[in-house]
C-alpha cells in the first residue's frame, strides 16, 4: 500500500498545517493585543500573518504538485505499459502482416495459375468445340453412309442369299443325280462282280485244261524221244 510519504514525501498533513495555522494565529492575535500601540511589532506581526498565509498557500501549492506529479507518475506507468503493450500488439500485428503477406503471395500465385489453368480451359473448350463440330458433320456423313452402306449390304445380302438358293437347288439335284448314279454303280458293280467271277472260274478251268493238254504233250514228246533215241542206237 502507498503511504503518505511516499506520495507526498515529507509534506505535513493538512490537519497539521491548519492546527499550525491556528495556533499562531492565536499567538499572532496575542502579540497585537499585547503591542497594540507599537508599529514595529504590529509590522512584524503583520509580516508573520502574511507569512503564515504564504505558508500554508504554499503547502497546498505543494501537495497540488505532488499530486501532479504523481498523477504524472501514473501517466508514465500507464504510457510504458501502453508502450509495452503497444510493441506486444505491433509485433503481433507483425506476424499477422507477414502471415497475411504470405497468404496474400500464396493466393497470388494460386491466381496467376488460375488464370493460366483458365486460358488452358479456354483453349481446350474451342478445340473441343471444333472436334463436336467436326463430329456433328463426320455422323450425318456417317448417317448418310450408313444408310447407303445399308442398302447396299441388304442388296448383297439379297444376291448372296439367291445365289446360295440356287446353288442348294442344283446340290439338291446333283446329290438325287448322285443317288441314281450310285444305284446304277452298284447295280453294275454287282454284275460286274459277277461276270469277274464267272471269268475268273473259266480262266481257272481253261489254265487247268491247258496245263493237263502241256503236260500230256511233254510226256507224248517224252516218249517219243525215248523211241527216236533207241531206234538211232
Amino acid at each position: 500500500m502507498v503511504s503518505q510519504e511516499d506520495l507526498y514525501g515529507s509534506l505535513d498533513l493538512d490537519r497539521h498545517v491548519q492546527n499550525f495555522k491556528n495556533c499562531l494565529r492565536v499567538l499572532l492575535s496575542d502579540e497585537r493585543l499585547m503591542h497594540g500601540g507599537k508599529s514595529t511589532e504590529t509590522e512584524v506581526i503583520d509580516k508573520c500573518s502574511v507569512a503564515l498565509n504564504q505558508m500554508v498557500e504554499l503547502h497546498y501549492d505543494k501537495r497540488h504538485l505532488n499530486d501532479v506529479l504523481r498523477r504524472g507518475r501514473e501517466e508514465i506507468d500507464h504510457l510504458k505499459n501502453s508502450c509495452r503493450d503497444a510493441n506486444t500488439l505491433v509485433n503481433h500485428l507483425t506476424n499477422v502482416q507477414g502471415v497475411h503477406e504470405e497468404r496474400i503471395e500464396d493466393l497470388t500465385t494460386r491466381l496467376r495459375k488460375e488464370k493460366q489453368s483458365n486460358v488452358d480451359k479456354e483453349a481446350k473448350i474451342v478445340n473441343m468445340n471444333k472436334n463436336i463440330e467436326n463430329i456433328k458433320d463426320q455422323t450425318k456423313r456417317a448417317e448418310t453412309s450408313y444408310k447407303d452402306k445399308i442398302k447396299w449390304v441388304e442388296t448383297d445380302q439379297m444376291r448372296i442369299y439367291k445365289d446360295g438358293r440356287a446353288t442348294l437347288e442344283r446340290l439338291d439335284a446333283e446329290k438325287i443325280q448322285l443317288k441314281n448314279e450310285f444305284e446304277d454303280a452298284k447295280n453294275s458293280t454287282a454284275g460286274l462282280k459277277n461276270a469277274l467271277e464267272n471269268a475268273r472260274n473259266k480262266l481257272s478251268d481253261a489254265i487247268d485244261v491247258s496245263i493237263f493238254q502241256i503236260q500230256n504233250s511233254l510226256v507224248y514228246n517224252s516218249r517219243n524221244r525215248s523211241v527216236y533215241q533207241t531206234l538211232d542206237k
